[in-house]
């Protein structure tokens, strides 16, 4: 494909890198993230092995329970959410802001002491 392609560059033309690295130290722009072309094609696989609808059903399923917690949180004035209109919620991101000059980072060391640790048995 690197040949029919027409948007070569140094960085991701493989002309060169064919003969081996050794011949490519010094000829290119770095490192093509090889790695990373390996680790997006298992991402997709395991997105359409999922199925996508399931995918899309687990994030709004998390989402909801995020902004569930964060709601009884901010009973407490402790959390709020930084958008303030649920309309405008997303599923991929909940953005929240500490009140009250509380310190993130107690949160920080529950949220991984205790909800990390039910997940990992959860995916047993």
């Amino acid at each position: 494909m690197h040949k029919k392609s027409r948007l070569r560059t140094p960085y991701w033309d493989w002309t060169e890198r064919d003969n081996g690295m050794e011949a490519t130290i010094g000829n290119n722009a770095g490192t093509a993230p090889v790695h990373l072309l390996f680790a997006l094609r298992q991402s997709m696989d395991m997105l359409f092995e999922e199925q996508l609808e399931n995918v899309f059903q687990r994030h709004r399923l998390l989402a909801e329970a995020v902004r569930r917690a964060v709601g009884v949180w901010a009973e407490g004035q402790v959390l709020g959410f930084n958008i303030a209109e649920p309309t405008n919620a997303r599923t991929t991101v909940t953005t929240v802001l500490m009140t009250g000059g509380h310190d993130p980072a107690a949160l920080l060391r529950y949220c991984k002491e205790k909800c990390r640790r039910g997940a990992r048995r959860r995916h047993r």
